[in-house]
């Protein structure tokens, strides 16, 4: 199994040091691996959809918090990360559409998608604002 194949699992290499994104981080890997329990079992349909609901209000909550800290710390980098969350948001909406009007090829597509997504993110974005926020806002 590759990293893209694995199940997604929180790994210290995620870590940004700000308590309250780590959180959030790990939470967001739980709901993927709920997602991957949820593809695994027939009938998924409706196990996957619930997760993917709950999946849309974390990450709301959790973009409203970072861009909210991003807004905070000035973080010079707040609009393309911002523009990374609603990508997300766009691509979680759609492959849940696609899900609902029965693209079976969606329960398979998901968590590799959605976890690739995840790690890049963690690793190159907020990892940018943690840098930030270590560097001009030093606790």
């Amino acid at each position: 199994m590759t990293e893209r194949t694995a199940s997604p699992t929180w790994q210290s290499r995620y870590a940004t040091n700000i308590p309250s994104l780590d959180a959030h981080h790990q939470g967001l890997f739980k709901i993927l691996r709920m997602l991957v329990e949820s593809t695994q079992k027939e009938p998924a349909k409706d196990d996957v959809d619930a997760t993917l609901s709950f999946l849309e209000e974390y990450t709301r909550v959790h973009f409203e918090s970072e861009e909210a800290l991003m807004a905070r710390c000035r973080f010079p980098g707040a609009g393309a990360h911002a523009g990374e969350h609603a990508r997300f948001s766009h691509l979680l909406r759609r492959m849940k559409e696609r899900l609902n009007q029965g693209d079976d090829r969606i329960p398979g597509e998901l968590v590799p998608t959605l976890s690739a997504w995840l790690r890049d993110h963690i690793l190159q974005q907020d990892m940018a604002l943690a840098e930030h926020l270590r560097t001009h806002h030093p606790a």
